[in-house]
């Protein structure tokens, strides 16, 4: 925001007479390392499930997964295909895609378990 600010004052030549107003949605950024033991057992509950490792990618909207590692617990996302349809009138997911995701949280909670436990 800074260096746009900039560049716009620069392009101006307004010394910070015009400044910019940021509105709408907007969302901290989180990251967990793909290597992370918690990533790493989501993602071999997934492959286990699904037949083949998930696809490790960084996504470009906002979600809650900020707010936990803001906190600094672990967290990754895993959701269903057609993320074109999310958040519209026409809203809608394969029920057969909500039911493996939920295999796969219970592979991962089982998982997670046996590591407790060992």
């Amino acid at each position: 925001r800074r260096a746009l600010q900039g560049a716009v004052d620069v392009a101006a030549g307004t010394g910070g007479a015009v400044q910019l107003e940021w509105t709408g949605g907007q969302f901290a950024s989180a990251e967990t390392d793909a290597q992370h033991p918690w990533a790493k057992l989501v993602g071999a509950a997934a492959a286990a499930e699904l037949g083949a490792p998930p696809r490790v990618a960084g996504a470009t909207w906002g979600a809650d997964m900020r707010l936990f590692c803001a906190k600094q617990i672990p967290c990754v996302m895993l959701g269903t295909n057609g993320l074109q349809l999310a958040h519209g009138v026409d809203e809608r997911v394969r029920l057969s895609e909500v039911e493996q995701l939920a295999r796969v949280m219970i592979r991962t909670l089982i998982a997670f378990g046996g590591r407790a436990e060992g």
